[in-house]
């Protein structure tokens, strides 16, 4: 249950490093709801990041 979820603080550079590697996925998959839901993940994370800095 997602309402259940707490907040953690989480170091700007594990977001960064997970960007890079979905932006991979979006790349090398042929899987359009696999690319759809990577990409809309980084856009998701790139927020958090730019609420962070």
């Amino acid at each position: 249950m997602l309402t259940a979820m707490q907040s953690v603080p989480v170091r700007v550079g594990v977001l960064q490093a997970a960007v890079v590697l979905l932006e991979e996925r979006v790349r090398a998959t042929d899987d359009e709801a696999e690319r759809a839901a990577a990409a809309t993940t980084v856009a998701m994370l790139r927020s958090a990041i730019g609420q962070a800095c």
